[in-house]
């Protein structure tokens, strides 16, 4: 999970009791965040973008999904209209995931 705010650190922290699968987090907070950005491993399944929507948001998102390289992409911010078909064309992730 990229982003460890009030919505999304309680969804981290149920992810992360579940033995099924492993969950890493980070957050550019460094006093926040249990991993740093260098120890998120790549290729991983899922990616759960959560945090706050701003002008770069999509650049910022790009550099993540670019970096790590998920399967399928969660965004779980509130954006303006367009802005995952947005992400998702410019990353070529067009798999819809149910999980």
């Amino acid at each position: 999970m990229i982003g460890l705010g009030e919505v999304s650190n309680p969804q981290y922290e149920i992810f992360k009791s579940n033995d099924s699968f492993k969950v890493y987090g980070y957050d550019a907070r460094k006093d926040v965040s249990p991993y740093k950005f260098e120890e998120l491993p790549k290729n991983q399944r899922v990616l759960h973008i959560a945090y706050p929507y701003s002008e770069g948001f999509v650049n910022t998102s790009l550099g993540y999904i670019n970096a790590l390289s998920p399967k399928a992409i969660v965004i779980n911010s509130t954006v303006i209209p367009g802005t995952s078909k947005t992400v998702r064309e410019k990353t070529g992730i067009l798999q819809h995931t149910l999980l």
